[in-house]
């Protein structure tokens, strides 16, 4: 025969379980019916929200990239997605405040997909904003590589003492280049920067070399890092000087 005590127990029960399946951050308390009609109280792990972002951390200048953002709701050991929830993915370039670049619902996985084509560095973070709270995940920052190519086919042979060109096209224009040079030696190379020199609007520079002595030499171009982009380096040669 059930008594009132009985049901008043396994009431309670099931709304504290109730309220334990909620996501909350505040942990749930559960009065479970144990041997000798007592009631043995279970303090349960809390639920907790996060939002995680996923991008990728270097790209060359002009590469087509994607992301994403996850809502989960961490339960233990277990991350359990949340679906239809709105997420606003913003970003932060150098000198300026986040600005949102999407906004979406997430499908089943708890998910939110995202494109972008890398031009400057740039700071990610994923917004969740419901009426009741405001989840930010950690930021992300995605460096931006300058791209770095020979403009023409390189001089392999050249003299000492006489200016030696090698002509370097750069993207994005605007910033400044420099050829690295290191003596062709076994074991760690010393690389030795010339001038740095501008980079016009056509992105296509002649920078030049005089080298000291006779020699092997390993030869490449490097742009310099900014606030904007990070370093690009062109292949390395190797070349004679005579």
């Amino acid at each position: 025969m059930r008594t009132k005590k009985s049901g008043a127990v396994a009431g309670l029960v099931l709304a504290t379980l109730a309220a334990a399946l909620t996501p909350s951050t505040a942990s749930a308390t559960l009065a479970v019916p144990s041997g000798g009609g007592a009631t043995k109280v279970v303090t349960a792990a809390p639920v907790v929200r996060q939002v995680r972002l996923n991008v990728p951390r270097t790209a060359e200048v002009g590469a087509n990239l994607s992301g994403y953002a996850q809502v989960v709701d961490i339960d233990g050991k277990l991350a359990l997605p949340v679906p239809g929830v709105r997420v606003s993915i913003q970003m932060q370039r150098s000198g300026a405040g986040f600005v949102a670049v999407s906004s979406d619902t997430t499908d089943e996985s708890g998910m939110v997909t995202f494109g972008f084509t890398a031009r400057t560095n740039v700071t990610w973070r994923a917004v969740m904003q419901t009426s009741r709270k405001t989840l930010v995940s950690k930021q992300v920052t995605t460096a931006a590589t300058a791209q770095a190519n020979w403009g023409g086919r390189p001089d392999m042979d050249v003299t000492h003492g006489v200016r030696a060109h090698f002509a370097v096209r750069v993207l994005p224009t605007g910033g400044k280049v420099a050829l690295q040079y290191a003596a062709g030696r076994s074991g760690h190379l010393a690389w030795v920067s010339a001038k740095p020199v501008g980079v016009p609007q056509s992105g296509l520079v002649d920078p030049y070399i005089t080298f000291t002595k006779a020699g092997t030499y390993y030869v490449r171009a490097a742009t310099v890092r900014s606030a904007f982009n990070a370093a690009g380096y062109t292949s390395t040669i190797t070349i004679t000087v005579r």
